[in-house]
Order: C-alpha cells, then sequence, then structure tokens
C-alpha cells in the first residue's frame, strides 16, 4: 500500500487496541484510522470490526486478504507463531509460551488466541475451531459486502496478477510488479 502511495497505519500502534475490541469500545480505533489512509491485521482483521469501520467509512474500500486453503492458513499462522513464541521449537506454541510471551504486554498472546479463536487453554491452537473461525469469518465479509458492490477485494496475494486486481480495485496504475514476499513462513 506503501508503494502505491498510501499513508499506511503503524502495526504495532494499532494492536494495543485489541483490548477495545474485545470490550466492543471501538472509539480508539476508530479515531487512529485518523492516522492514515490504509490500515492491516490486529484491531481491524479481526471477527466483526468490518462491519464496525464500513459503518463509520462507508466510502472506504476493504481487502480481505484470503490462502490457497484453510489448511495452508492455519499451518502458517502456526509456524509464525511458533517462530515469535515458542520457547523450545515446538509447532505450535504451547499455553505456556503464549502466557510467558512478552508482545504488547506479557500474556498478550494467550489472549488474543483465545479470544479470537474460542479455543481453550488445554488446546490453543485447537484446528477445527480456528479453521472454522477463518472460514466463518470469510463467510461473513463475503455475505455483508455482498449488498455494498465494489468496496471489497477478496485476494489472495500470493496468485500471479494479486497486484494488477489490487490495483485496478483502488483505481492505481499498475507498473507490472507482483507483491514482495516478505515474513515467508514457507
Amino acid at each position: 500500500m506503501a508503494d502505491l502511495g498510501y499513508r499506511v497505519g503503524n502495526e504495532r500502534a494499532a494492536e494495543v487496541f485489541f483490548d477495545e475490541w474485545t470490550t466492543g469500545d471501538y472509539s480508539k480505533i476508530i479515531r487512529f484510522c485518523s492516522s492514515a489512509d490504509a490500515f492491516q491485521d490486529i484491531p481491524f482483521n479481526l471477527p466483526g470490526m468490518f462491519r464496525v469501520l464500513h459503518q463509520r467509512f462507508p466510502d472506504a474500500r476493504f481487502v480481505l486478504t484470503i490462502r490457497n486453503s484453510a489448511e495452508q492458513w492455519y499451518q502458517s499462522i502456526c509456524r509464525f507463531h511458533t517462530g515469535k513464541w515458542s520457547s523450545a521449537g515446538q509447532d505450535p506454541p504451547t499455553i505456556q509460551d503464549l502466557e510467558n510471551a512478552n508482545y504488547i504486554y506479557p500474556g498478550w498472546p494467550a489472549q488474543y488466541i483465545q479470544k479470537v479463536f474460542g479455543t481453550p487453554a488445554t488446546d490453543p491452537y485447537n484446528k477445527d475451531l480456528m479453521i472454522s473461525t477463518y472460514t466463518d469469518h470469510i463467510e461473513e465479509v463475503m455475505n455483508y459486502f455482498a449488498a455494498y458492490p465494489g468496496s471489497l477485494l477478496i485476494l489472495d496475494i500470493s496468485s500471479l496478477g494479486a497486484m494488477r486486481q489490487l490495483c485496478n480495485f483502488l483505481d492505481q496504475p499498475y507498473k507490472g510488479d507482483e507483491f514482495p514476499w516478505k515474513n515467508k513462513t514457507k
């Protein structure tokens, strides 16, 4: 988004609003939206947040990034979290790893995984619950935006032509590039 000329919100600064999402007090998140033109990840990608944002910013455009499959998404998030929070390289991290991790604040990763995905402490990466949350979120976003044509792009950024799709959606010139691949989790 920065390459296309948009001011991109500070992702780390926005992550602190996770607790506001859990309580349903979105006022700080909405105020934060004045800091940039485009936003990603937490709290903007959390379930139901798209409704709040669209109602407040009805002319905004939304991009839902997806994976080739829910299984691919699950494996990727587990590997990513293992790299960030697993103390012994265990894939995926244990609840103790998540509770001991000092990210945003101590224990934040455990709260994140349990509150977003509804997983129990005994099985924080419960595959069925996590995949269900992922697929339900995609379905909810698609169903909601069906009433707002032109407001949503569903995009697999690993697919050939994804950057062209994004540029077309945002009415930006396409320069022939594809998405760069950062934070590769294989």
